[in-house]
């Protein structure tokens, strides 16, 4: 009775197999998912230098530039230098007359 299932069945294989119909697709998946990380990295590398940029702000280099350049007078430097650096006592723009 058990005799027909020992005679059709073939003795189990406890050696090495053969990867290469796994090996492609798992090479791709890796690759995606470098491709994907790289660009996470990217974005993400793009958000913050963007937060940094937001609002039109300055940094002290550029309003040095914009002074030597002649765009910025001694004045509106030192108001923008001052409100860059936290000294702005909140008095706003002044008029000189």
């Amino acid at each position: 009775m058990i005799g027909w299932l020992f005679s059709a069945s073939t003795p189990p294989v406890h050696g090495p197999r053969d990867l290469t119909p796994i090996l492609l697709p798992s090479l791709i998946l890796v690759a995606i998912i470098l491709v994907a990380w790289g660009v996470l990295v990217a974005v993400r590398r793009k958000l913050r230098a963007a937060a940094g940029r937001t609002g039109g702000a300055f940094t002290l280099q550029e309003l040095r530039q914009l002074r030597d350049q002649g765009t910025l007078s001694e004045e509106e430097f030192e108001r923008a230098r001052a409100s860059l650096i936290g000294l702005d006592n909140g008095s706003g723009p002044t008029k000189s007359p």
